[in-house]
Formats: structure tokens, C-alpha cells, sequence
């Protein structure tokens, strides 16, 4: 099981701020997400990955991009906006 937390917008759009989803790599997860939220397509989720000026967070140690990163089970990816500052 992978928990994906959404932040800001996300978040908002989705009225959720986590989920537990079945996936392998991060494309199954975002994929799971889109199937249970699909109204955060096209601001958030894309086909194949996220949308410009989103970015996941494995577990808040690296940020990720390819679809084939692997998870593992119990990882947490975080979804935050590039433009969130810090």
C-alpha cells in the first residue's frame, strides 16, 4: 500500500488530503489517484504523469519524475506545487 498526501491546490481540488492506493511505481500510483479523483486532471494529474509545475516526493527525501520509479510498499509520495515557494 502506498500513501500519496496531497498538498495546496491538490488538496484542494480533491477535498482529500490523503489517500492509500495499490501501486508498484509512481505511474500506477498517479494513476490510482486520477481514477479516484478525476477532477484533478488537467491541473494536477496528466495522462502519464503530473502536470507542469507539480512534483512528487517520495517519502520527502527526493523528488521524482519517471513514472517507472519503483515504490515500496508502506512509501509515502507526497504532490506538491513547484510554485509553492519555500
Amino acid at each position: 500500500m502506498i500513501r500519496v498526501e496531497l498538498y495546496e491546490g491538490a488538496r484542494q481540488i480533491a477535498g482529500v488530503a490523503t489517500l492509500d492506493v495499490e501501486a508498484a511505481t509512481l505511474g500506477e500510483a498517479l494513476d490510482a489517484v486520477r481514477a479516484r479523483h478525476p477532477e484533478l486532471e488537467p491541473r494536477v494529474l496528466v495522462p502519464g504523469g503530473l502536470a507542469p509545475h507539480w512534483r512528487a516526493s517520495v517519502g520527502g527525501r527526493r523528488f521524482v519524475e519517471d513514472p517507472a520509479t519503483p515504490l515500496a510498499d508502506g512509501e509515502t509520495v507526497l504532490l506538491v506545487s513547484a510554485l509553492a515557494g519555500g
